[in-house]
């Protein structure tokens, strides 16, 4: 998924914000985010751990039901190191429902991907 070229890109803002993660959880049609998770490594869920709403609060919402587990507006993050961070310190998050389709972006430069294969594509 991450080394393919055949999905669309776009750059990430140096500063990921709330509003930008908010949008790009948005930018999946409702009937897929239904199934949705976020998926990143360590070091961009580090990144994200330390990003706060303007009460103080952290945006990663500890998971009640299950200890070291988090939601991200409400759709639970997964942590794989197999995903690589550059020397350049680039990283990938991506978002979606990963059954049926999926947008992925980077850390640093924003790339969003969807399926040209499939149902709906």
């Amino acid at each position: 998924i991450i080394t393919s070229k055949k999905y669309k890109s776009l750059k990430a803002p140096s500063l990921i914000t709330i509003k930008f993660l908010r949008k790009v959880k948005n930018q999946i049609k409702r009937g897929y985010r239904k199934n949705a998770k976020w998926v990143m490594n360590t070091e961009a869920f580090e990144t994200l751990a330390n990003i706060e709403d303007k009460n103080g609060r952290g945006i990663l919402a500890e998971d009640p039901r299950n200890e070291d587990s988090f939601l991200l507006f409400g759709r639970p993050v997964e942590v794989y190191d197999e995903i690589v961070t550059d020397d350049k310190q680039k990283t990938h998050i991506l978002f979606g429902d990963f059954k049926n389709a999926y947008f992925m972006f980077d850390r640093q430069k924003f790339e969003i991907k969807s399926t040209d294969i499939g149902s709906d594509a």
